[in-house]
């Protein structure tokens, strides 16, 4: 009994320093790993962009090509009356003295407008012309949006981030391949261990930089929702979704390296 009682002691003391050792290589043991390319890979920042955030520099194009055309214009009629000018000033001379004895009959006539109360169908006419003015003005506003509306709006955001994200995955897949076959190319030594440090840490913080990401348009749609009286629950299916997608790249890249060597 005693001797079945030492062989499990020793199979135990085997198999924890085993794990134990498993673990110092895969976890703690650093190894030199600095690799430009892959820095460069998990470095570079994603490019998103919001909703309505596309369009800016179309708009100012568009602001801008008004602007030049309205000039064109403007010395096209410049030119037109310089050449009239001439012909202009002769006919004025003519309807001087026609226009001082029109001017003298205007004068009085206005004089006499002045001294004329409005009456109550100016009054009636102008009460008419504000209200059509105002139920205009109601009619031109815009219905608020559904909060589904709202959240449609970012799904473009997300498909992108998504899109870049494996992008990413997929450059870090192809690194890793090129430089095992380098190594077996040349007859160096490939270690698992050191190729699961190298790559476990990058992907470790590509993660990082993509949660950044994601929470930079999640939380700018939760404030538009919340802008708009609503709570953020038509937000929640893209956060589930994405930590879907998070826990596939975080064994993606792992697992493409295995199947590709």
């Amino acid at each position: 009994m005693k001797k079945w009682k030492i062989v499990l002691a020793v199979i135990s003391v085997v198999l924890l320093a085993g794990a134990g050792t498993l673990y110092y290589l895969l976890e703690v043991k650093t190894y030199e790993t600095q690799d430009e390319l892959v820095e460069d890979v998990v470095a570079e920042e994603y490019d998103i962009a919001l909703p309505g955030e596309e369009g800016s520099e179309d708009s100012a194009a568009e602001e801008n090509g008004d602007g030049i055309a309205s000039g064109d214009s403007t010395d096209e009629n410049t030119s037109a009356g310089s050449t009239t000018k001439d012909s202009g000033d002769a006919a004025s001379k003519e309807t001087t003295e026609a226009s001082t004895t029109s001017s003298t009959a205007s004068t009085k006539t206005a004089a006499g407008s002045k001294s004329q109360p409005a009456t109550s169908t100016d009054k009636k006419v102008s009460s008419q012309a504000g209200a059509t003015e105002s139920s205009s003005n109601k009619g031109s506003s815009k219905p608020k949006p559904t909060a589904e509306q709202i959240a449609a709006k970012y799904e473009p955001s997300f498909l992108e981030l998504e899109a870049q994200a494996n992008e990413k995955i997929d450059a870090l897949v192809g690194h890793a391949i090129g430089e095992y076959v380098a190594k077996k190319k040349n007859g160096e030594e490939v270690s698992y261990f050191y190729f699961y440090s190298k790559y476990n840490t990058a992907g470790k913080i590509l993660e990082r930089n993509t949660d950044g990401a994601f929470n930079y348009v999640y939380k700018a749609l939760v404030k538009e929702l919340k802008d708009n009286g609503y709570n953020s629950s038509a937000a929640q299916q893209y956060k589930t979704a994405y930590e879907t997608a998070k826990k596939q790249r975080r064994a993606a890249l792992i697992n493409k390296a295995k199947a590709a060597l």
